[in-house]
């Protein structure tokens, strides 16, 4: 939020939020990592800062104009206006564990297995929701070395080195971008950098201890997760039944025994592709160990079922 919210070196936030509604469809920037088998990528991860947005053709340049001010001109020195946004999301963050409480519980969860799942626990989960408490006071403390943090941060991860740029659009508005596209990237900033081992398996200090835990919100209802990794705890090799698969759990036995009959608003389940998580969720769940009596009973429910065509071909729809 800090390189599209904070304004830039030439415009305050509200006159970058006015040019952004008057040029584009809409500019964002967030964290993206995910799991690489790349022979280049580092640790199996491979992590980028997203800028996302879009635009119509005859206002493409003013489009990059605006991705390039962000990147490399964000006015990061604005505490006041840093210090709402630190507000906002900790505000946002409190309020989402009680309505949200089963994707909170999914990502500590992650954080136990690799390290993809800790750096998105770190960036959105539990652990963020704490640091952003810390980063308030800093704020108000001690700002300087707030503001050095988010300049070093901009300086390492904005660069030319590593940039992917990709770019939708009919192959008519592709010609007519493709001078100031080339023009963009050669103006990325260019710092070469050494790349950095990540700390991976299972005795890693950055994952979270490997134990079940209860967090406790202010409500009256519980938010039950369960997880494995087919990948390393079952040797599963991927095929695209898995996702057939998850579905119709969800929409049988899951449905049957945690909603309709367990009282809980919801009963789901889901199959990361990419890291081999399968993880079990309730939401709004009345119950706790019933609910994982459940989770336990779904292999046996899984080998006992004698699909018909017609049902296989709805769950093959429904994916």
């Amino acid at each position: 939020r800090a390189l599209t919210e904070m304004g830039t070196q030439e415009e305050d936030f509200v006159q970058l939020s006015e040019r952004i509604g008057r040029k584009t469809g809409g500019i964002s920037a967030y964290p993206f990592t995910t799991t690489s088998i790349a022979e280049d990528c580092v640790g199996g991860v491979k992590s980028f800062v997203m800028m996302r947005g879009k635009a119509t053709t005859d206002k493409f340049g003013d489009f990059l104009d605006i991705v390039r001010d962000c990147m490399t001109s964000a006015d990061l020195g604005n505490k006041e206006r840093f210090r709402q946004m630190v507000l906002e999301t900790k505000a946002s963050q409190e309020s989402s564990i009680v309505g949200r409480g089963h994707t909170f519980a999914a990502s500590r969860l992650g954080a136990q297995r690799d390290v993809v799942g800790y750096l998105g626990e770190t960036m959105s989960g539990l652990s963020n929701m704490t640091e952003m408490k810390a980063l308030l006071a800093r704020v108000d403390d001690d700002w300087e070395s707030v503001q050095r943090d988010l300049e070093t941060i901009r300086g390492l991860v904005l660069r030319s080195e590593g940039a992917i740029i990709n770019v939708t659009a009919d192959e008519k508005a592709l010609h007519t971008i493709d001078n100031q596209l080339a023009s963009f990237a050669a103006g990325l900033p260019r710092n070469k950098l050494t790349p950095q081992d990540w700390s991976v398996g299972k005795t890693s200090s950055l994952l979270l201890p490997r134990e079940n835990e209860l967090l406790v919100v202010p409500t009256q209802v519980n938010y039950v997760c369960q997880s494995t990794n087919l990948f390393t705890d079952a040797g599963y090799t991927l095929d695209g039944s898995s996702l057939v698969i998850s579905k119709y759990l969800s929409s049988t036995w899951l449905w049957d025994r945690v909603r309709v009959s367990g009282g809980a608003y919801g009963g789901f389940c889901n199959f990361d592709i990419h890291t081999g998580m399968f993880q079990f969720m309730s939401y709004r769940d009345p119950n706790l160990m019933k609910t994982v009596e459940c989770y336990e009973g779904s292999a046996d429910f899984l080998r006992a079922s004698d699909l018909g065509r017609e049902e296989l071909d709805k769950a093959i729809i429904a994916c």
